[in-house]
């Protein structure tokens, strides 16, 4: 009777890590601890001088919400870097830039020639060049949770960058 009361015991236990795993494993962290799309586009909603690219990223974020593939996050990381450029740009002519910035590395040299974000959104802002090359040049096939880490950081940087438009 012991032996099977423990089993028992052992199941309900299993089956309370294997939902927390699969969390871990989906989102990074536990469900309750993730950002959901609800909580996003209630952070974009707080700029309205974002508007014009609000409709695509929320779209890509619930294409991420949903993604569980390596090809479904690749894709998703592809469409949100040019999104970030588009509100990277428009802080920069808000500024005051008369610089015809094509690509997010001129940006970033601008962001840091003015002193305007910081170290944190620079190095933010690199990340989401440096991965994008890496996935142009190289190619290779990537964990999910590398994946997921680079397309939430390109996320994070609508709102850090609508910051400093307001």
């Amino acid at each position: 009777l012991a032996f099977k009361l423990l089993d028992r015991v052992s199941v309900m236990e299993l089956v309370g890590k294997t939902a927390l795993v699969r969390d871990v494993e989906r989102f990074g962290a536990a469900h309750e601890d993730a950002t959901s799309a609800v909580d996003y586009a209630a952070a974009l909603s707080a700029y309205p001088t974002i508007a014009s690219v609000m409709p695509a990223i929320l779209a890509e974020r619930r294409r991420y919400d949903v993604a569980n593939t390596e090809t479904e996050l690749m894709s998703v990381f592809r469409a949100v870097p040019p999104l970030v450029e588009t509100v990277v740009r428009e802080l920069l002519v808000n500024l005051g830039s008369k610089r015809d910035h094509s690509t997010l590395g001129p940006m970033i040299a601008d962001l840091k020639g003015r002193g305007v974000g910081g170290v944190g959104l620079w190095s933010q802002l690199e990340y989401v060049l440096k991965f994008g090359r890496d996935l142009a040049q190289h190619g290779t096939a990537l964990p999910l949770a590398v994946l997921r880490i680079a397309c939430e950081n390109a996320f994070e940087l609508v709102p850090q960058v609508a910051v400093l438009l307001d």
